[in-house]
């Protein structure tokens, strides 16, 4: 398996898998759901519709956001890896 840094808007697409590190040290796994405005300073990844659950490329490369790291699965195959957002937001209230 590798791992892709995020770094720049434009890179992720709907269905790639996601690696997280959360401000609290905790890694979840969790797949793009939907792209708003790709590739532009805007673009934002939803995590989870249902909940909001979303963050802003441009503010996550500032170090703004509640992501620390991200990094795109790579070349990988994920078994049982699901969105569950009590997994995803139980450390980091959203």
């Amino acid at each position: 398996m590798n791992l892709v840094p995020l770094t720049a808007a434009g890179q992720l697409q709907v269905g790639d898998l996601l690696l997280i590190e959360r401000r609290n040290q905790v890694v979840s796994p969790a797949e793009v759901k939907e792209i708003i405005r790709p590739g532009t300073e805007q673009e934002e990844i939803v995590l989870a519709r249902g909940r909001n659950l979303y963050f802003v490329v441009s503010m996550f490369l500032r170090g703004e956001s509640w992501i620390k790291n991200c990094s795109k699965v790579a070349n990988g195959r994920a078994y049982a890896i699901t969105n569950n957002l009590r997994d995803i937001s139980k450390d980091y209230p959203v």
